[in-house]
């Protein structure tokens, strides 16, 4: 992994699942709990019409130093868009990992 291309500050959050008193499951999204250096790379955007208004799709690899706490219900952040993780593959033995996440925006 080559570290001068972890070049852009990104945040990780862990969902936090709340039984409301009604019964309802509500997730929330508290403070980050780490921020990392990332390299980013486009790997594709799309546009389309969803229900009257314009829909946009943007998904992003980030590739990161290797972590065991990551999960594949994290939130990431980047430039101020808040990214779903889909995919999480590890790079060599504990040397990266490779987070492919979607964000989506209204």
């Amino acid at each position: 992994m080559d570290a001068g291309k972890l070049d852009r500050k990104i945040s990780l959050a862990h969902r936090v699942v709340t039984v409301l008193p009604s019964g309802e499951k509500a997730s929330t999204w508290p403070v980050d709990y780490i921020s990392v250096w990332a390299e980013v790379t486009d790997v594709s955007a799309r546009e389309f019409i969803a229900g009257g208004g314009m829909v946009a799709d943007r998904v992003v690899q980030f590739r990161i130093r290797w972590r065991a706490d990551v999960l594949m219900t994290d939130q990431i952040t980047f430039e101020s868009v808040a990214y779903n993780i889909g995919y999480i593959s590890e790079i060599g033995r504990h040397e990266g990992l490779e987070i492919t996440a979607t964000a989506t925006a209204l």
